[in-house]
């Protein structure tokens, strides 16, 4: 909305009057010491050369784990999670097991969200040893694990050899698993990449998963993760795998292929069934050889991600969260809230307000919840404050889940609300949008987004770059979209014109008129139609002068 709420935080004070000039500022916000390597890194797989020897030393003998697990004759199963990560890493391991490999004895687990809960489980185990029956052999857990101390006893008592591929926060206290290769530097799919990019598997499909993850799942992208990223874009642009490609046809993506697609084309479709069913869906997209069999999953997919956004409005609407007085963490609950959702409502929440949200699913007995963070505020921290309150606790500083008792859930609202009230700064619970640079507005053209693309790809620890230009004027304005979502605008300055569209704000329409001087914050976006290529402004704030 347009709203002088917003905090604008301009990075690079200097003046620019090239895209070479633009291209160097941005460089500096993003304290690139070396930018050769940066715009040109090194292969993924001169990186898997040079890892640090202990790390190497662990993917070497998960190496000869598996190897010897095939030699033996052993079932192997593979265990993931049910997000686009763990689906991805179990994807990676299977088709490297199954074609690579030529070695058949392998499937593949995935957890029920609703029946087995968050990673390695008793109840998953069990169910594993109904599929696979007398033959335990090799239990390989892909993006999970780390943390599943009780379960790898179990699973040993059982029989089998349990090797660990993650990258949660570990604990103090290891699983003892017969070996473990863990890294919090890369996703859970990245971890398999590098493993099956050991085992032989230097097929581009691989990589195309391992770059969806890793944007997916919010790594940093740099180093290792932006070279993963770079080299699977152009691997999901050149020859894309099956179910990728034809995912993105159902989702109606055309043209080429970037970050944002993964984010937020590909990896929540591939969340989605996940969060409403099981993940077994996106799995047997990720893994199928026939373009019918595809089709209809990637449609089922398709439909499923309706679904999930059709909750989530619904829910969010059930909260009721006014922008007047609000506390300085939202904390909402009920029983009409979906267990697969309530993550997203907390992001949504977050993304609205700036300012910590717990949303808690009602059940007869019990509740679980799902907390997300601003920076500078560690949720996990603040919620092991009440660590009596929760039957388990777990997340990070940004995110957090839990389960308690139904009956201390307003113990726990009033708590949380008091403590925040008493330690949170204000200050803190603000948008601020970091913008790049000061942009003079006869640079906003293809040249410049020519520039800026030899940053990509975008994602956390590189965001695509926010500029901020002044005094234009408003020379046309319109609504677009379904029931009218969107203000588009026609600005220009001097003699350069642009196009302008800010998403879900409609509501803004009456207050800019035709001939208003604005500011405004913005990104560039390629907008290509019927064959010719435009450059969008895409708003993210306006204000009027």
């Amino acid at each position: 909305m347009m709203s002088a709420a917003k905090k604008w935080n301009v990075l690079f004070e200097g003046q620019v009057e090239s895209a070479d000039d633009v291209v160097a500022a941005l460089l500096k916000n993003r304290n690139i010491a070396e930018p050769s390597a940066f715009l040109s890194p090194p292969s993924v797989y001169s990186y898997i050369k040079n890892l640090d020897a202990s790390l190497k030393e662990e993917f070497r003998r998960a190496r000869e784990m598996v190897l010897a697990a095939v030699k033996e004759k052993k079932q192997i199963v593979i265990y993931g999670d049910y997000d686009a990560d763990g689906v991805c890493a179990s994807a990676i391991v299977y088709d490297t097991i199954r074609v690579v490999l030529n070695y058949d004895k392998c499937l593949v687990f995935i957890p029920n969200r609703f029946d087995h809960g968050y990673g390695l489980s008793v109840k998953g185990i069990d169910d594993v040893v109904k599929r696979v029956g007398a033959e335990r052999g090799l239990l390989i857990t892909v993006d999970t694990g780390i943390t599943a101390t009780a379960e790898v006893v179990y699973a040993k008592k059982l029989g089998f050899d349990v090797l660990i591929a993650d990258h949660h926060q570990k604990p103090a206290q290891l699983p003892v698993a017969d070996h473990i290769i863990w890294t919090d530097t890369l996703v859970g799919s990245g971890i398999a990449y590098v493993l099956c990019r050991l085992l032989g598997n230097s097929g581009s499909t691989a990589l195309a998963l391992a770059a969806i993850a890793t944007v997916t799942d919010l790594q940093p992208l740099l180093g290792m993760n932006r070279g993963i990223v770079k080299e699977g874009l152009r691997a999901l642009n050149d020859s894309p795998p099956l179910g990728v490609k034809t995912l993105l046809e159902v989702a109606g993506k055309k043209g080429e292929v970037t970050s944002y697609d993964l984010g937020w084309v590909l990896g929540p479709r591939l969340n989605a069934t996940g969060r409403i069913v099981n993940a077994y869906a996106a799995l047997n997209l990720l893994i199928e050889k026939d373009a019918i069999n595809a089709a209809e999953i990637a449609t089922k997919l398709n439909e499923l991600n309706k679904q999930r956004q059709d909750k989530t409005l619904e829910m969010y609407a059930l909260a009721n969260v006014s922008g007047e007085e609000l506390p300085k963490v939202i904390f909402t609950a009920s029983p009409d809230y979906h267990e697969g959702i309530i993550g997203l409502m907390a992001s949504r929440l977050v993304g609205q307000y700036a300012r910590p949200a717990v949303v808690i699913s009602l059940a007869d007995e019990y509740a679980k919840g799902s907390a997300r963070s601003i920076a500078g505020v560690n949720i996990i921290e603040f919620l092991r404050n009440f660590t009596d309150l929760f039957v388990s606790l777990g997340g990070h500083a940004m995110a957090a889940g839990f389960t308690l008792k139904k009956a201390n859930v307003a113990i726990l609202q009033k708590a949380v609300l008091e403590l925040a009230e008493k330690s949170l700064d204000s200050a803190l619970l603000v948008h601020t949008l970091d913008i790049d640079v000061g942009l003079p507005f006869h640079l906003v053209g293809q040249p410049l987004l020519d520039a800026i693309s030899t940053l990509q790809p975008f994602g956390l620890g590189n965001k695509e770059p926010l500029f901020l230009t002044k005094n234009v004027g408003v020379a046309q304005k319109s609504l677009m979209g379904q029931q009218s979502a969107h203000l588009a605008l026609k600005l220009v300055a001097g003699e350069t014109y642009g196009k302008a569209v800010f998403f879900n704000a409609g509501s803004v329409f009456d207050q800019i008129n035709v001939g208003d001087k604005v500011d405004v914050v913005y990104s560039l976006r390629k907008n290509e139609f019927n064959g010719k290529i435009f450059v969008d402004m895409i708003v993210s704030d306006i204000r009027k002068r």
